[in-house]
């Protein structure tokens, strides 16, 4: 026996002639285009509402989102016509038409996110400064600034 033995195409046509190996394969492909189907169509809902609800929340202003795309065999996602208010809900504090991010796979390995491209298109800031040493955001400071103080 020499080290070609195993590369044999009949040992992989052995293997793959069990039943178990053919079901559990099966089961794998299924499960992989059901979790590919649902990142697709349950994706952008999903994170569109997370995105308008919990910023809203975090940051005390309105946000608005438009479409949101999500490609899970590109790992890329796209933001379209995001606004983030003033504190009086109409005026646009900040806002882009579109943010494009598209990740690596190494981001499983690196157990955090691995991106190749951020993009942002016609991106918008409205600073204004309202009183000595004061600006428009300064209630976005504070608000955060409350959420990382250490609690006793």
């Amino acid at each position: 026996m020499n080290w070609r033995t195993p590369l044999h195409p009949d040992t992989f046509k052995h293997i793959l002639d069990k039943p178990v190996v053919r079901q559990t394969g099966l089961a794998v492909l299924i499960a992989w285009l059901v979790l590919l189907a649902a990142l697709f169509f349950a994706g952008p809902p999903l994170l569109r509402s997370f995105l308008v609800d919990q910023l809203s929340q975090q940051l005390g202003r309105k946000v608005s989102v438009g479409t949101i795309g999500v490609n899970p065999f590109l790992l890329s996602v796209t933001i379209d016509d995001f606004t983030l208010a003033e504190p009086d809900g109409r005026t646009p504090f900040a806002s882009f038409r579109q943010a494009y991010v598209n990740a690596q796979l190494a981001s499983i390995l690196a157990r955090g996110p691995v991106l190749s491209e951020i993009r942002l298109t016609e991106p918008r800031l409205r600073l204004v400064r309202e009183a000595e040493g004061r600006y428009n955001f300064r209630d976005i400071v504070e608000r955060l600034a409350k959420r990382s103080a250490p609690r006793n």
